[in-house]
């Protein structure tokens, strides 16, 4: 779909690849890996079974360029970022974002990845429809 973006769920061989591509990062000390799965949450007495994340990619592209940006200047010890999010509908104990951060040492590797995962939710333009039945459903609120 885009640079940072999937249809659906994220799969085990994307977040596999990436780890496998850093196999041989000799400047790196530590890899963070950040995954946000779908819980199965209780809103007014219904049980979440999916979110449906709507995305304005042009936008969100442009943002998440802006905050690995930021991230970089503000951790000069990070070597990489690799950042995948899903669009479309994604279902309970699936993973919807997958973050890692590779750096020479694993503290600012994994502050920078704490950081990113807080300014993706606050200034990237993804909407969560949380899905209860088929015709019922909640606007999801980002939490920090």
């Amino acid at each position: 779909m885009g640079k940072y973006f999937v249809e659906g769920a994220i799969n085990p061989e994307i977040i596999s690849k990436y780890l496998y591509e850093q196999e041989n990062a000799t400047e790196t000390g530590a890899d963070i890996i950040f995954l946000g799965r779908i819980r199965a949450d209780i809103i007014e007495g219904k049980k979440v079974r999916a979110i449906e994340y709507s995305v304005y990619q042009e936008m969100a592209e442009i943002e998440i360029e802006k905050i690995i940006s930021q991230i970089s200047k503000d951790f000069n010890d990070i070597n990489s970022i690799k950042i995948f999010h899903s669009n479309g509908i994604v279902e309970v104990g699936k993973v919807s974002l997958f973050i890692i951060v590779s750096g020479k040492h694993r503290k600012q590797a994994a502050l920078a990845c704490a950081e990113l995962v807080n300014l993706i939710k606050e200034k990237v333009p993804v909407w969560g429809k949380e899905l209860v039945s088929e015709s019922d459903f909640f606007w999801k609120e980002n939490k920090k």
